[in-house]
């Protein structure tokens, strides 16, 4: 791949992360390139050099998509006995792996929602930051399955993502406000709790996070707002917070009077610290688990 190819990689990662979060953007991934091993005409021995291209250019997208980088390390290991067979059965047995890899994910974040839903209770307010798939499963399972009544606070993210948990909230009679996330000192009063979905965690318990996560979970400790975040285990990045390669945007901003450099980042890096309670899909991940991920 040329640069101009990683780059519109990178970008159409970013677009998707942003649009759909890290779950649902993982499941496009696979089922893409699932449809790309399909589709791909060339010679036998061609095949492997192929993936493996596409591969690392997945893996250091900015952000890194870290269940995304955990799916494909899995789908390398079991398709070593394979890459030496014809092209018919190199295609059959790669297509059945990603679809595996597909279940596999999408169970662990069902077992996430079971355990998530049962930390929303009766007359909670809850602040969503995001429109993070596993946020908005729990709250739509508390609410269908659990019978539990509660409100939503929704932070305004992006012209996109709002008006989807918007939405969801809506069609399940979930009484919820969408309200800008720096008017939110206005209405935190009204909430006890926030939940939050995550790109990655790392190994030095740091949080990729939406824009604006940092801010809104330090003004939620400030209040006594207690903050859950749900995110099943291939979340968890083998790599520190330095190497999840937060995409960064310098943009020169020009006005009648002057111009300037404006710097953004895509995402936030949140101290886990700032999180009250963790919760993959075996529950809540206490100290001593913690310890093990981070050694």
């Amino acid at each position: 791949m040329n640069q101009i190819e990683k780059d519109n990689l990178d970008n159409l990662f970013l677009y998707h992360g942003n649009v759909l979060g890290a779950a649902r953007t993982t499941s496009m991934a696979l089922k893409s390139l699932i449809n790309a091993f399909r589709e791909l005409e060339c010679e036998q021995e061609d095949i492997f050099d192929r993936y493996t291209e596409l591969a690392a250019a997945i893996k250091a997208t900015q952000p890194r998509i870290t269940p995304v980088s955990h799916m494909l390390e899995q789908f390398e290991s079991e398709m070593k006995p394979y890459w030496q067979n014809d092209v018919a059965e190199v295609k059959a047995q790669a297509t059945r792996i990603l679809s595996e890899k597909i279940k596999l994910y999408q169970s662990r974040a069902e077992r996430v929602v079971r355990h998530g839903i049962k930390f929303i209770e009766e007359r909670d307010g809850i602040i969503v930051h995001s429109a993070s798939s596993m946020v908005t499963n729990v709250l739509i399972q508390a609410k269908e399955v659990l019978l539990r009544n509660f409100s939503v606070i929704v932070l305004q993210l992006d012209p996109v993502r709002t008006p989807q948990v918007a939405l969801s909230l809506k069609e399940h009679d979930i009484p919820h406000i969408v309200v800008p996330a720096f008017n939110l000192d206005h209405h935190i009063s009204k909430a006890n709790k926030i939940v939050l979905g995550a790109v990655s965690v790392t190994r030095d318990l740091k949080v990729v996070a939406p824009v604006g996560t940092s801010t809104v979970l330090s003004l939620c400790r400030h209040n006594g707002v207690k903050s859950f975040l749900f995110a099943n285990s291939y979340h968890f990045s083998h790599g520190l917070a330095d190497s999840q390669r937060i995409y960064r945007s310098d943009k020169l901003i020009a006005s009648s009077r002057t111009t300037y450099n404006l710097t953004t980042y895509s995402h936030d890096l949140v101290d886990l610290n700032l999180i009250d309670t963790l919760i993959d899909e075996d529950g809540v991940v206490d100290n001593d688990r913690l310890w093990a991920f981070t050694g």
